[in-house]
């Protein structure tokens, strides 16, 4: 996935560490943190709603996430997002003259 949303093996690396570093840190801290919630609250019910929320918000940003576009521009100063190649546009002419 990292790779397809890539423009190159640079990004790539970034993004992956990115990605990697948030899920190690929430599946470090999350259970911690849902255990606190769950002891102060004396029930299951604030617990999984809160569960509930965050799923919403991941759904949220896995749709965002699986849009056929790049996750960084391939040009630093590049001020459009820049799409896949399977969705780039035809080019008219066969080529540069």
């Amino acid at each position: 996935m990292f790779v397809l949303r890539s423009p190159d093996a640079r990004h790539a690396s970034q993004v992956s560490s990115m990605a990697q570093f948030f899920g190690y840190l929430l599946a470090a801290v999350g259970p911690v943190v849902l255990g606190a919630v769950r002891q102060s609250t004396g029930g299951w019910t604030i617990p999984l709603i809160v569960l509930i929320v965050l799923l919403a918000a991941q759904a949220a940003a896995g749709l965002g996430a699986a849009v056929n576009r790049y996750a960084a521009p391939a040009h630093p100063h590049a001020d459009t997002p820049t799409t896949c190649p399977s969705q780039a546009p035809p080019t008219v002419g066969g080529g540069a003259s």
